[in-house]
């Protein structure tokens, strides 16, 4: 079941839409069993599945200017997703953290 979907704002990038390829935002899905991060490649999603208790933990970086960053740590590693607003990320790692 979907508990909540973000995706980062849409970003313009000039040179993908002049070769016809449209700019596909980062997408973070949360679900019952765990959490879905769709990272944008040129010609498709690299898509990274994590369930709730393989997250040891979740660090947000929120400048004053600019988008967050969220990071999962995760299988002995991280994963970083770029390009949020900052109640985003903050939203984002309270739903991990309640799990």
């Amino acid at each position: 079941m979907l508990i909540q979907a973000f995706s980062c704002p849409n970003k313009e990038c000039p040179f993908l839409e002049k070769i016809g390829c449209e700019p596909r935002p980062p997408t973070i899905i949360f679900t019952d069993e765990g959490i879905t991060v769709k990272m944008p490649a040129l010609l498709h999603h690299n898509t990274e599945f994590m369930p709730y208790e393989s997250i040891s933990s979740v660090f947000i970086h929120t400048p004053l200017a600019g988008f967050s960053t969220i990071t999962f740590y995760a299988y002995g590693r991280e994963i970083l997703v770029h390009g949020f607003f900052q109640r985003e990320v903050r939203e984002m790692k309270e739903l991990v953290e309640r799990r």
